[in-house]
């Protein structure tokens, strides 16, 4: 709902599990294909559903993707506090 309410922002879906990560990833593409109501359907001339778009506004990492990929770090570099 955020994304296709503020197309502009940039979501973030974090969690620590990799395939929690990809099962999330999976639901949201799903979801978002998914039309708000039955009359959302665009079809084309070969009769095969068109304009189906999953948001680029929505990214879905696990804790060390997150890492690796946009903070360009890794859990060794990252001072950690032991209590």
């Amino acid at each position: 709902m955020l994304a296709k309410d503020h197309p502009n922002w940039k979501l973030l879906i974090l969690c620590y599990n990799i395939s929690l990560s990809q099962n999330i990833a999976q639901i949201v593409q799903a979801m978002s294909s998914e039309p708000e109501n039955l009359f959302d359907f665009h079809f084309g001339e070969d009769g095969l559903e068109t304009d189906v778009s999953v948001p680029k506004n929505i990214t879905v990492r696990n804790f060390h993707q997150w890492l690796k990929l946009d903070l360009k770090t890794s859990e060794k570099q990252i001072n950690v506090l032991n209590y």
